[in-house]
């Protein structure tokens, strides 16, 4: 009579174990990629929030510029990206002592973010909540090399922003192009075209643009 077999041999158990552990990992990598991409999903609305956020306060300061006091004597508000350090913030923009009047825009695009001797020296942080916030793990800033989605986003000309300023009272938008090779640059100008901050997961595996129109309209 013959016996009936039990159990597995050392070779069916090793190939059973292999072929879970490839799975395993096949899932685990799909979860981060899948985390990845929600991080880049929130990430993007919370930095277009932002950009809306600096433009709603230069409506509102409109007409206090001249009351003297941390961010109540601001000209202006916007957004600066630090592609370096992976940060951005929402700053209030003080070129002025206190009680002392705002420059025209036309001065603001010669005298920019700061003197010569400190180039960011009119960058006030608005409040500690908006300052220095790092992307989301997972999620990146892209000043370089850009992924074609944020090169070809709608109506934009490619370029990348640096700072982005909301000067009352319409408000007037200026900004500053981010150059790997400049630093952060203190000019500002008027744009003519869609300028873009460009996000990416840290694979490089998707990326998400966020558009700023000449007229401070934010789409993503």
């Amino acid at each position: 009579m013959q016996r009936s077999r039990r159990g597995f041999t050392l070779v069916e158990m090793l190939v059973v174990i292999g072929i879970t552990t490839l799975f395993a990992a096949m899932a685990i990598g799909y979860s981060h990629v899948g985390e990845n991409e929600n991080a880049l999903t929130v990430e993007t609305a919370k930095v277009a929030e932002l950009i809306l956020q600096a433009r709603e306060l230069a409506l509102d300061t409109y007409g206090g510029s001249l009351v003297s006091g941390g961010t109540q004597n601001a000209c202006a508000f916007g957004v600066r990206f630090d592609y370096t350090n992976q940060t951005y913030s929402l700053f209030a923009y003080e070129p002025s002592a206190p009680g002392v009047r705002c420059p025209s825009i036309a001065s603001t695009t010669i005298i920019g973010l700061g003197s010569a001797q400190n180039p960011s020296s009119y960058i006030k942080e608005y409040d500690a909540a908006s300052w220095q916030i790092p992307p989301a793990q997972g999620v990146q800033l892209t000043g370089g090399v850009l992924p074609v989605s944020c090169v070809n986003a709608e109506g934009s000309n490619g370029d990348v922003i640096n700072d982005i300023v909301f000067y009352p009272p319409n408000p007037t938008m200026l900004v500053n192009y981010y150059n790997a090779d400049a630093g952060n640059p203190a000019a500002l100008h008027a744009p003519d075209a869609a300028s873009v901050v460009c996000l990416q997961t840290a694979d490089a595996g998707n990326s998400a643009a966020i558009t700023v129109n000449p007229e401070g309209q934010v789409g993503f």
